[in-house]
């Protein structure tokens, strides 16, 4: 265990939401912009914790791993560290088609229920939605739906981030998204953009360009997706992902003070860890020069060997990413209390 963690200033000990399962009586009171105040407070507080280190979470991770499947108290990140995802990624892609499943055939009812179990522990949850192209109105409003029904048994509407993943989604798609979240009262939902081919050049898109700008007016949070790709047990082989890594988040960061938007790492990993202090040695030192809220492993997929981006019971790795998970920086989801609090005037 860690000898000393960064202790989070979202932590108001008289009102954390302190054990999962907490079903008192709640208010869903409504902030200024429109959205509820938990979800403001989600935005606010994801933005802080970048100063004092980041959220370390999986996708899919409530809802199977290697060797195991619908067991919501397990995760392969809890099996090898003892620490549970402070973010949990889930797939919606499909729910705009009407479909029972999402595009992995895992059915939307079982993601909403992980949903709302990762809401009841204090954690955060990234919706990805991978379409084939710019969806229709009628596709919108089944995806406004479904984020209307992640709702709390005493009436709170779950904060959610949803990352739309697609190309050709200009500044007209994210605009006509608000807007019809503002027509179907869709309250609880932060919207997340990709940034793509990020470098550290100084033409990258952290540029202010007339049509970013347009774009971001309609974006809460700014992301990379980035995966290590050499395959290989040889650590000089994995110089180039270092690199573009560094690159990435230098980018990232500059266009997050650019337009005041929070910053994370949607997507990484290794596949299947193949360089056992992957974690130490390659990923944790770029990320210890950056300032961002959450990263985000790629899902440990129990239907395809090889397919997983976490070690598990007895993979070589899993010694590694215990030293990764007692860095001071990585904060999990015992550390997260406090996300979707409401204090005096933070959120208006």
């Amino acid at each position: 265990m860690k000898i000393e963690k960064v202790t989070l200033l979202l932590i108001v000990s008289a009102f954390i939401m302190a054990s999962c399962g907490n079903k008192g009586k709640a208010k869903d009171d409504l902030a200024d912009s429109g959205r509820t105040k938990r979800t403001e407070a989600l935005i606010h507080n994801l933005d802080s914790i970048a100063d004092k280190g980041f959220l370390v979470g999986q996708q899919d991770a409530t809802l199977y791993g290697i060797g195991w499947e619908g067991d919501s108290a397990r995760t392969d990140i809890k099996s090898v560290c003892s620490e549970s995802p402070a973010v949990v990624g889930f797939e919606i892609g499909g729910i705009e088609m009407g479909s029972e499943a999402n595009i992995y055939g895992i059915s939307f009812d079982a993601i909403r229920r992980a949903v709302l179990a990762q809401y009841d522990c204090g954690g955060a949850c990234l919706l990805s939605w991978h379409i084939k192209k710019v969806p229709s109105t009628a596709q919108i409003d089944r995806l406004c739906d479904f984020l209307i029904s992640l709702e709390e048994p005493y009436g709170v509407r779950v904060p959610v981030i949803l990352r739309p993943c697609s190309e050709g989604l200009n500044a007209g798609f994210w605009q006509t998204l608000r807007e019809r979240f503002e027509d179907k009262e869709v309250v609880n939902t932060l919207l997340a953009y990709t940034v793509p081919k990020l470098s550290a050049r100084s033409d990258a898109p952290g540029d202010k360009s007339a049509k970013l700008k347009d774009m971001m007016e309609n974006i809460d949070i700014l992301g990379i997706e980035l995966f290590d790709l050499s395959k290989s047990a040889d650590k000089d082989t994995m110089g180039v992902y270092s690199k573009q890594l560094d690159e990435s988040l230098s980018s990232l960061e500059k266009m997050g003070k650019d337009y005041s938007k929070p910053v994370a790492i949607f997507a990484t990993g290794a596949e299947s860890v193949p360089y056992e202090s992957w974690f130490t040695e390659i990923l944790l030192p770029v990320l210890d020069k950056h300032s961002f809220s959450f990263i985000l492993f790629g899902r440990n997929d129990n239907h395809h060997p090889g397919h997983f981006f976490v070690p598990f019971p007895g993979h070589p790795a899993v010694s590694d990413f215990t030293k990764f998970a007692n860095s001071p920086r990585t904060l999990f989801l015992r550390e997260t209390n406090g996300l979707y609090i409401l204090r005096g005037d933070d959120v208006k």
